[in-house]
């Protein structure tokens, strides 16, 4: 009969709205696209429509995307954080008082430690790259990073230097 049922009318019944909200830097970054297809896929296996923003790393754009997701009443929130050195963030602290589920991507930052998070194990992982190289005959190991402040950077550089150490190669800055 061709019936499409209004989606926005259950949603006012079901006070539920069967989206979900996708907060990351850019989709560009090659550790996002996998993860946007897995949350995605997950997502439409549940009856779920993922909705998606771009921060640029940019915080107050970051608010922005949380906002117009909360005014869309997201059933819960996929989020990788900017990161900035703050101990509280009100958007994130109004996610919290609307008890919206909310899933970190990545590293917890001061502002939002409160809430569940995925991350990888950024020491072992950087250790693990360095031994790689090292095994291969490489003994000039670049290590490019972003903002020297953040915390999974620390981890990075730590794991290569730990691995260096051993290997009784010197790591500079």
């Amino acid at each position: 009969m061709g019936y499409i049922p209004d989606s926005s009318a259950q949603g006012l019944r079901t006070r539920k709205t069967r989206l979900f909200g996708l907060v990351i830097s850019f989709m560009t970054n090659p550790i996002y696209s996998r993860v946007v297809l897995a949350i995605e896929e997950r997502a439409h296996e549940l009856g779920y429509d993922v909705l998606l923003a771009h921060t640029l790393n940019v915080p107050e754009r970051e608010e922005a995307c949380i906002r117009r997701f909360v005014a869309r009443q997201v059933d819960g929130l996929f989020i990788a954080p900017v990161y900035r050195p703050r101990h509280r963030s009100p958007r994130y602290q109004e996610l919290l008082n609307r008890r919206i589920p909310t899933v970190l991507l990545g590293h917890p930052a001061p502002f939002c430690s409160q809430f569940v998070h995925v991350e990888t194990d950024d020491l072992l992982a950087s250790y693990a790259t360095t031994q790689h190289l090292l095994k291969l005959g490489h003994k000039r190991i670049a290590f490019f990073t972003g903002p020297l402040m953040t915390p999974w950077t620390q981890e990075r550089f730590e794991g290569i230097a730990a691995r260096l150490r051993e290997a009784g190669a010197g790591c500079g800055r």
